[in-house]
């Protein structure tokens, strides 16, 4: 009988124990996880619950699990968790539009280029413009005025505009030329050089409803890789219009941070803080590409007495930058060969003085002279670079680069030492948007003789160049590059763990699922 007494204490006890404990509410808790929450000391937890699509809670899991009751819980099945990727450089807008045009990145032949160019023809009889993206004269066995003439010769009823695959030039027929008005063609090449680029693009006139499409598709294409942040490396203020229009009504999830070409209107434009969009970037394109023969050197290319082009003078960069400062904003500005680089860290210097918190960025970043270097510290400028071009550009860059100009390429760690943080990027569709590849890219180079080893990052400091350090070139670092408490819910789950697994198995990496605020917005469902 005491011993029934006892018992039935105890469960009094007991019971009267957990009524008073008060579980709390979330959305969603994840757990049995491997979390990288990239945060200052780069712990890792094992669980975190989430509410109105920000984080409120992360760490160990019987912490996490003993104190919230979600609506869902999802066991990751001790899969790693990473903050949502982030590209710090890319054409998000750009690379939809692509999915509209033809892809000419596999033409080899005079004859894979009108086969490929004809079948679009035939498949969009409706297109008033043939535009194409992606070629290579690099990879050809004929030239550019042998594309030319046969734009014109064989599709004479139609514009053709065709990108080359780094987007500083083009070819286009005399159809499209007429199109936009264009009065400084050489007939012998078929050669648009980049600034006169504008012309072409405005007078395709992509309409509102093809734009959308275009962006829901590049949407689709990003979350799938693991992206939750785009930067988007040049819009104008009516793209950026239209993408804040579809993120209010739900028709795009994507974060945006918009970098607004540098035009007058664009100079006047008024700053835009918001859960999904960003616009706090003016984007000067100072110099073209190497590819091209455009980026602007010190010294001449190889073989030759080309220094590259400067697209405006000092002065002209110098009123932008000033402004820029004066609105108390980003300036961005494309730089691939040394000399523009030089230029723009030293207008840019006039102008900020000093060390600052404004974040402004050379976008690029490839080749940057000795005496360049320190100027990235002295006035706080960020390097935002793109860690797969090593790999894409070997054999242009060997072709046109001296040997000084190579050894002064493709940096990275010595560029993150200045000013602890390297935002790194795609340039997508110039490069592979998966930043998988990137993280790789970043911490395995090339074994050519010429390619410093010592400028490859740690898988740490690669993960943190897709994530966190993305987040403070965008100034949006109280929001996302890393889970934490208050911050959005944007993350990714992997099949395997890139800071653990082999450099073999890195690349065949795969996206399970995207979250982002907390909704998941891709799941792969191999």
């Amino acid at each position: 009988m005491k011993r029934i007494r006892f018992t039935l204490v105890v469960v009094f006890v007991l019971t009267t124990i957990f009524s008073c404990v008060k579980f709390r509410t979330a959305d969603l808790v994840i757990h049995n996880a491997r979390i990288y929450t990239v945060n200052e000391t780069f712990e890792v937890a094992q669980a975190m619950a989430i509410k109105d699509g920000k984080i409120i809670a992360i760490g160990k899991e019987h912490e996490i699990m003993n104190k919230y009751r979600p609506d869902e819980i999802i066991d990751a099945e001790t899969r790693p968790i990473y903050p949502g990727f982030m590209d710090a450089h890319c054409h998000f807008l750009g690379s939809g539009l692509n999915s509209l045009a033809v892809d000419l990145s596999e033409v080899k032949t005079i004859m894979d280029l009108e086969n490929t160019i004809e079948k679009y023809k035939n498949d969009n009889p409706d297109s008033r413009w043939i535009v194409g993206y992606g070629w290579d004269e690099n990879n050809w066995n004929f030239t550019t005025v042998d594309a030319n003439r046969l734009i014109n010769r064989k599709f004479d009823d139609k514009a053709v505009m065709l990108w080359r695959v780094d987007g500083h030039s083009l070819l286009a027929n005399l159809v499209a030329i007429v199109k936009a008005n264009y009065s400084f063609f050489k007939l012998d090449s078929g050669i648009i050089s980049e600034e006169d680029i504008p012309l072409f693009v405005e007078a395709i006139n992509y309409t509102k409803a093809q734009k959308k499409q275009a962006l829901r598709y590049a949407q689709q294409n990003f979350f799938s890789k693991g992206v939750t942040t785009v930067s988007d490396a040049g819009l104008s203020l009516d793209e950026v219009e239209l993408i804040k229009m579809m993120q209010e009504s739900g028709t795009l999830d994507m974060n945006v941070y918009a970098m607004l070409y540098g035009t007058p209107d664009a100079l006047n434009f008024d700053t835009i803080w918001n859960d999904k969009l960003t616009v706090n970037a003016i984007k000067v394109v100072f110099d073209g590409s190497v590819g091209s023969q455009t980026a602007c050197f010190k010294q001449p290319y190889k073989g030759t007495n080309n220094y590259g082009t400067l697209f405006m003078t000092r002065d002209s960069l110098k009123k932008i930058t000033e402004l820029v400062y004066e609105k108390g904003a980003q300036l961005n500005v494309h730089c691939i060969g040394d000399s523009a680089v030089k230029v723009a860290l030293e207008v840019m210097g006039e102008v900020l003085k000093r060390t600052n918190g404004l974040a402004w960025r050379i976008e690029h970043a490839q080749v940057v002279g000795e005496a360049e270097m320190q100027l990235f510290k002295k006035y706080s400028i960020i390097p935002s670079v793109q860690p797969s071009h090593i790999w894409d550009d070997i054999t242009i860059a060997e072709k046109n680069l001296t040997a000084i100009q190579l050894a002064n390429s493709y940096r990275l760690k010595s560029l993150l030492e200045l000013n602890l943080t390297i935002p790194l990027g795609t340039d997508y569709p110039v490069a592979t948007n998966n930043p998988i590849y990137t993280f790789y890219n970043a911490i395995y180079r090339p074994n050519q003789s010429w390619v410093n080893q010592s400028e490859i990052l740690t898988r740490e400091e690669a993960l943190k160049g897709i994530t966190f350090w993305v987040a403070l070139a965008n100034k949006t670092y109280e929001n996302n590059g890393s889970l934490e408490v208050g911050k959005d819910a944007d993350f990714v789950i992997l099949d395997r763990d890139i800071i653990k697994i082999s450099q073999e198995e890195i690349k065949a990496t795969e996206v399970l699922k995207t979250f982002s605020g907390g909704q998941i917005v891709f799941e792969n469902m191999k």
